[in-house]
């Protein structure tokens, strides 16, 4: 016999030999057995508990390299219990799997899973060793990579000419080009816009987000906030600093990526044609 099993100084043992017997003696008898018995069901059930959860995972989850994703609309239409162990699961993953618990993971996942409950459009949180959780609207995602913050910028642009933004570390591209050679692309490339060059005053400019900031978006008659313009688009408050904005005067020419303003579009009456392109 293990002597050690006898020494009251341990608190497995103060329980064996102490606790149990005072509580069956004074409150309920068999109580050992009744805790055997339930840790007998609670083991089943924790087996049946891990097994969905595992279903759940290869059903919903998209693994890509450093990146695990998936619809935050599929995870809600599972179980709570199968919700928490799905995110224990990813963290897993990008964890060693053995820390789980050891080093404050544990508690990132009630923290994830938490914060998911509260369904917030979204949102960003960095984890310990340079981990990220990420909701972007209906995309969910975990990955390797700390948070990366652009400040305020601006610049000023060459026109024509290239200019490199080191804030998002993109060059932009400005010449003049043929307008019936624009007829056929006017509408461009998401990284790519033709604008009357007549309606632009210069020097152009290349700005991010500031709060108030006002277009008229291609195809409208009225302006909208750009805040509202983003939201419409489910851009996620954290990435909408990353955005570049091309500035003509007081104007936002141009949402780079998503639309020029309807001011400053190409039309029959146009008679230059700048190209600006963002790489």
């Amino acid at each position: 016999m293990d002597s050690s099993n006898l020494r009251d100084h341990y608190l497995r043992n103060r329980i064996r030999l102490n606790l149990i017997p005072l509580i069956e003696k004074e409150y309920q008898s068999g109580f050992k057995e009744i805790v055997l018995r339930t840790s007998g069901i609670l083991r089943e059930e924790n087996d049946y508990l891990e097994q969905g959860a595992e279903e759940a995972y290869r059903r919903v989850i998209n693994e890509d390299r450093d990146t695990l994703s998936f619809r935050f609309s599929q995870y809600q239409s599972l179980h709570e219990a199968l919700q928490w162990r799905v995110i224990q699961k990813m963290l897993g993953k990008v964890y060693d799997a053995r820390r789980i618990g050891e080093e404050g993971e544990e508690s990132e996942v009630t923290t994830i899973f938490r914060r998911l409950q509260q369904s917030t459009p979204s949102f960003v949180l960095e984890l310990p060793h340079g981990v990220c959780f990420e909701k972007r609207y209906d995309v969910v995602l975990l990955r390797k990579g700390g948070i990366k913050t652009v400040p305020p910028f601006e610049a000023e642009l060459l026109s024509p000419g290239r200019t490199f933004i080191e804030e998002i570390g993109k060059e932009v591209v400005i010449e003049e080009v043929d307008k019936d050679d624009t007829l056929r692309y006017i509408h461009g490339t998401p990284d790519t816009a033709f604008l009357d060059w007549g309606a632009l005053q210069f020097p152009l400019k290349i700005r991010n987000f500031r709060p108030g900031d006002r277009f008229c978006p291609l195809g409208a008659k009225g302006t909208q906030k750009l805040k509202e313009f983003f939201i419409d688009h489910k851009i996620p408050r954290f990435e909408r600093p990353k955005i570049p904005l091309l500035i003509s005067g007081e104007m936002i020419a141009w949402i780079v990526g998503y639309r020029i303003d309807e001011r400053v579009k190409v039309s029959d009456k146009s008679q230059r044609v700048l190209k600006v392109k963002v790489t």
